[in-house]
């Protein structure tokens, strides 16, 4: 189990590694990069410790199908990119499944990677997830008034598929499970020890180093994504989702499974939802008035 761990630390890293390298460089991505070697060979490593112990290596075979096709999207440029975004920007998400439904041991895996957690739920897990949720809405309304409403390239890309009210709860319910099942599901569950990914642990128990080290990480990895693309978005918006993310993997692991993070990031996503239509709105409504001063002064 600590090869493996070992192995999907190596490829989470050369995936890092990839995600911000690229997008820097002024000539077009190479089919085999440095890091795409590594994260090959993290493959032939995960493939041989699944072979070994089927049952506690799927999830890390999972995991580098994720990454691998993730790092494959780079190169790839299917037909259905701009006519089903959705598709594509999922794929990576729709492998894992495939991957863990055809594998034995595979179902086990996403099974423990999605369980919610719903016979660990205590008071105190309940007292959490609302406060999370109430200081999720202040930061994020906090934020969109601090750049003005400009939130940058995320509300160019999901406000055309965020026309009215029933879009932003369709996209808070699919956005968050995905999001989840990624972070606080695969990757989590990748990194922790089998039996204690599988189900609830104390504060004092998250509060060990290695089970510390997993929530921080995949914390900042969930921050990471979302440095230049999200919301929010920038260093400020690092330090906030990173926290965030850390919050959603205390939580997780305290209750034990994905209920209670998945409700926390629905509510999150609809309050993100509801501030594009709004900013949406606003500018509309600066246009028109344009266009009434353009009139009068015509008129005049």
């Amino acid at each position: 189990r600590v090869s493996g761990v070992l192995t999907s630390l190596v490829a989470l890293g050369v995936n890092f590694l990839e995600k911000f390298r690229a997008p820097l460089s002024e000539v077009p991505s190479e089919i085999w990069t440095p890091e795409r070697l590594a994260l090959l060979l993290c493959t032939a490593l995960s493939f041989g410790q699944y072979i070994v112990q089927p049952t506690m290596g799927a999830i890390g075979l999972i995991l580098i199908a994720k990454l691998g096709m993730e790092s494959a999207m780079w190169i790839w440029d299917p037909p259905f990119k701009w006519s089903c975004p959705l598709l594509f920007n999922y794929l990576h998400i729709i492998t894992c499944l495939l991957l863990g439904v055809c594998i034995p041991g595979g179902l086990s895996s996403l099974a423990m990677c999605l369980a919610p957690g719903l016979g660990s739920i205590v008071p105190v897990s309940l007292v959490v997830c609302t406060a999370l949720s109430i200081v999720t809405i202040a930061a994020l309304f906090t934020w969109s008034w601090y750049v003005g409403g400009d939130h940058g390239e995320i509300q160019e890309i999901l406000e055309p598929s965020l026309p009215d009210i029933s879009s932003i709860l369709v996209f808070g319910f699919i956005n968050a499970l995905v999001e989840e099942f990624e972070y606080r599901g695969v990757i989590m569950c990748a990194l922790l020890p089998y039996e204690e990914a599988s189900g609830s642990m104390t504060f004092s128990q998250i509060a060990q180093p290695h089970i510390a080290a997993v929530c921080v990480m995949q914390g900042i990895l969930f921050g990471l994504d979302h440095f230049t693309g999200g919301f929010p978005r920038g260093w400020w918006g690092l330090l906030m989702v990173s926290s965030w993310g850390l919050a959603l993997g205390v939580l997780r692991c305290h209750s034990g499974g994905l209920l209670l993070p998945y409700m926390v990031h629905v509510i999150a996503d609809w309050t993100v939802g509801y501030l594009i239509y709004s900013a949406r709105r606003d500018c509309q409504d600066e246009d028109e008035d344009e266009d009434e001063d353009e009139v009068c002064g015509e008129n005049e």
